[in-house]
C-alpha cells in the first residue's frame, strides 16, 4: 500500500471516526493539529524510524576519514556521521560486515577509530530510504497513521478511549516489527580460529544487506 503524508493523515482521522481530508491545504483544526505533530522535533517520520531496525530503511555506506579534522589524541581517524543516520546497526572495518568493529568512539557528529575507511549499516531517513513512502510496508503505514491519531485525539475527539487507542498503537507496532523481522536474511555467527582452520578461509559468512 503506497502511502503519502495525506494518506497517513486520513488513517489518523478514520481511527477517530472523523472525515478524511481532500488535500494537505484543507483548512480546519484536524489538519492544523496533524501538521503540528508531523513537524514536531525532527519530524514524525524520523521518530517512527527510531522505533525499529526497519529493513526498508537500511542503508550501507563507506565512510572515509575526514580531511578537515584530525584527532589530537586517542584515535587516529575521524569520520563524519551521516546526516540521515537515525539508528546505527553495524560498524566494521570490513565491507562485508563479517566482524563488528569494537574499538571505536561515537560522538554527536563524528565517529573516531584507528582504521580507515569504516563501513556502516544504519536506519536512514533519506528520501531514497526511510522516508520514501513507497517502500513502507502496510503494517508500518497503519501503525504510523494510527499513532498520529492517538496524538491528536485529545484535541479532536474528547470522548476517545485513549487507553484503548494506546493499546492498539502498541499492538500495531509489535506487528510491524514482527513482519519486518521476517524479511531479515539468515545470519550466522563468525566462526572461531579453529573452525576456520578446519573448514578453510572461504567458509566465512559473507552476508551483506544494504
Amino acid at each position: 500500500m503506497a502511502t503519502s503524508q495525506l494518506g497517513l493523515y486520513n488513517i489518523a482521522l478514520r481511527v477517530l471516526g472523523e472525515r478524511s481530508l481532500d488535500s494537505l491545504t484543507e483548512e480546519g483544526e484536524p489538519r492544523r493539529e496533524l501538521d503540528a505533530v508531523w513537524s514536531s522535533g525532527q519530524g514524525a517520520p524520523r521518530l517512527w524510524l527510531e522505533q525499529g531496525l526497519w529493513n526498508f530503511a537500511i542503508r550501507a555506506q563507506q565512510l572515509d576519514s575526514s580531511t578537515t579534522l584530525t584527532p589530537a589524541f586517542g584515535y587516529s581517524f575521524a569520520f563524519d556521521r551521516p546526516s540521515d543516520l537515525v539508528r546505527l546497526i553495524d560498524i566494521s572495518a570490513d565491507e562485508a560486515f563479517n566482524a563488528p568493529l569494537l574499538n571505536y568512539e561515537p560522538e554527536v557528529t563524528y565517529y573516531f577509530a584507528n582504521v580507515d575507511p569504516l563501513y556502516i549499516r544504519f536506519v536512514s531517513d533519506d528520501e531514497s530510504y526511510g522516508t520514501d513512502f513507497s517502500l513502507w510496508p502496510e503494517t508500518f503505514t497503519l501503525w504510523a497513521g494510527t499513532w498520529l491519531g492517538l496524538q491528536i485525539a485529545p484535541r479532536i475527539k474528547a470522548d476517545t478511549d485513549v487507553d484503548r487507542l494506546e493499546a492498539k498503537v502498541a499492538k500495531l507496532l509489535r506487528d510491524a516489527r514482527s513482519k519486518d523481522a521476517m524479511d531479515e536474511p539468515t545470519r550466522f555467527p563468525n566462526h572461531g580460529f579453529w573452525a576456520q582452520s578446519r573448514w578453510g578461509r572461504y567458509s566465512e559468512n559473507r552476508d551483506r544487506k544494504g
